[in-house]
């Protein structure tokens, strides 16, 4: 890694004074019409960051870098801002790690440096310490591991915005010291930072945010989700001793609402299965085949792309769900009938995986988008009761507007509980934990199990 200096222009005021304990260049007789900048390169990384430290950019060497011999900067600010910066990246040097390496590190480095007193206090773990260390020490499946990961995300660009746009000088979060209110605080700041993004662009575009990682408005599960992530981290902080700060009991823990599960009848699959969709692209017929036997197997989608047919034995297909394998480890057995071994017939390939690589079985955006378009072109196209995410109000949606691969799991349970109506059965088959709350759904949606069960006492 190689970090360089460079200068830019100072065309404007900034909101803040610097932060340096003593303004470089004031023995001179100026403030300085540039900002000192810092690059780093490495590899596929190339990080730009400005600071908010002035200098005179006509005495300024970046060979140096540092100021030259001149006397139009004295010795005392020359040898103050020379050593700056050779801490800086001295410290950078130090400090550097490629996975985690951001605008945001550069700047809290740059401001450690000219904050010794900063230094000393930031010596003690703050919250994102812990957090990352409980990452590192807390066993967990890679799904859960990439979710956890993005509230982190979410908490150092929290922490960013105290500093730089509250101008809270070293903010951080520490497991000793939050309190309730610092909990509702980033409740808030998460509800609303899709907003923030378009308001402060210039603050965002240090965190490199694009495409599906921008900001959008948070569904009312996930910020119930998001809080406790940071009460689990927080509760694991207390058992192993590191605080016996409890606020985190004080903040509600809300089941999340879920909605009415949706999925298809027996005779809507069947009427995707039959389709004759031969003058469609290879792209609808895979994603069709790719839906169908997910409804006839119930997995989740990014277990049957990992299946290869050493899965299965005698007709049957066995596997341990990725979800819960750190929690149960118990394989699945599902039998597969007539229709889902046709299928495979079909999809067979010089490859071991049970269906050929494909944009639409190895993206799930592009399967979701293919499995509305095969909704549409056999004619499901129903209303269906669906709960905003967002505002949490129910809302009418043609199902085929909101067909996706989670849809063919939900198809095997609603169908099969209409047949069986034993939930420890279909739990079994589907690899859900016991007592799950997104399986106990499917027992308030069959108007036809209630009026058996009141004709039982008939």
């Amino acid at each position: 890694m190689k970090v360089t200096t460079y200068l830019t222009e100072c065309r404007r005021k900034t909101a803040r004074q610097s932060p340096l304990p003593v303004k470089l260049g004031s023995e001179s007789g100026s403030d300085g019409n540039a900002y000192l900048c810092f690059r780093l390169r490495d590899k596929k990384l190339d990080l730009k960051v400005r600071t908010d430290i002035p200098v005179i950019s006509e005495y300024w060497d970046n060979d140096i870098p540092g100021y030259g011999k001149t006397r139009k900067v004295s010795p005392a600010d020359r040898k103050k801002m020379n050593a700056l910066v050779c801490d800086i990246i001295a410290k950078l040097n130090t400090e550097y790690d490629e996975e985690t390496a951001d605008a945001a590190w550069v700047k809290d480095a740059v401001n450690r440096c000219m904050n010794p007193e900063l230094e000393r206090r930031q010596s003690k773990p703050t919250f994102i310490d812990r957090y990352e260390q409980y990452l590192r020490e807390h066993k967990m499946a890679k799904n859960s591991y990439n979710i956890y990961k993005a509230t982190l995300k979410r908490l150092k660009r929290y922490e960013a915005y105290k500093r730089e746009i509250y101008d809270i000088e070293g903010f951080h979060l520490y497991v000793e010291t939050i309190t309730a209110d610092d909990y509702h605080d980033f409740e808030e700041y998460i509800q609303s930072e899709h907003e923030l993004f378009k308001e402060y662009g210039e603050f965002y575009a240090q965190f490199g945010l694009k495409g599906r990682s921008i900001p959008k408005p948070m569904a009312i599960v996930g910020v119930v989700y998001i809080i406790r992530h940071l009460r689990t981290i927080h509760h694991w902080c207390i058992k192993q001793g590191y605080t016996s700060n409890k606020s985190c009991d004080q903040v509600p823990n809300p089941d999340p609402t879920l909605g009415t599960p949706v999925y298809i009848t027996l005779e809507g699959r069947d009427t995707i299965y039959n389709a004759d969709l031969s003058r469609q692209c290879m792209s609808v017929r895979l994603a069709r085949d790719f839906f169908m036997f997910q409804s006839l197997i119930g997995c989740r989608v990014g277990d049957l792309r990992k299946m290869t047919y050493n899965n299965i034995h005698d007709g049957v297909l066995t596997y341990i769900p990725h979800k819960t394998m750190e929690r149960q480890g118990q394989a699945v057995d599902v039998p597969l009938n007539s229709k889902a071994l046709k299928i495979l017939a079909r999809n067979a390939s010089d490859g071991h995986l049970l269906f050929p690589r494909h944009a639409v079985t190895t993206n799930t955006a592009a399967l979701n988008k293919e499995i509305k378009r095969v909704f549409t072109l056999c004619g499901i196209t129903r209303m269906a009761t669906v709960r905003n995410p967002v505002t949490g109000a129910d809302e009418q949606k043609p199902i085929n507007e909101i067909a996706s691969s989670h849809m063919a799991r939900r198809t095997f349970i609603g169908n099969l509980y209409k047949k069986v109506k034993d939930p420890s059965i279909i739990c079994y088959m589907t690899g859900h934990t016991k007592g799950s709350r997104s399986f106990a759904r499917y027992r308030d949606i069959d108007e036809d199990i209630k009026i058996e069960l009141v004709n039982l006492i008939n």
